[in-house]
């Protein structure tokens, strides 16, 4: 079993060696359709409650080069 906290904003290049851990480009298609689902949990940012702003935005930023219609 893999665990990891993320204390800071995780960098570009964290997320993607972690995808690609994942194997995620066999997993996500380029015709796919990704639904990334936000967090209502406060109606703003919480740190350690809510996903950061600069984490969705990086996260975001690798899936739309991969996939073809990203939902946010």
């Amino acid at each position: 079993m893999y665990s990891t906290h993320v204390t800071d904003v995780a960098k570009k290049e964290d997320l993607l060696r972690g995808l690609e851990f994942c194997d995620w480009k066999n997993q996500v298609k380029t015709e796919a359709t990704i639904f990334v689902k936000q967090d209502f949990t406060f109606p703003y940012y919480k740190e350690e409650i809510t996903t950061s702003p600069e984490l969705l935005k990086n996260l975001l930023e690798i899936i739309t080069d991969r996939a073809d219609n990203v939902i946010f």
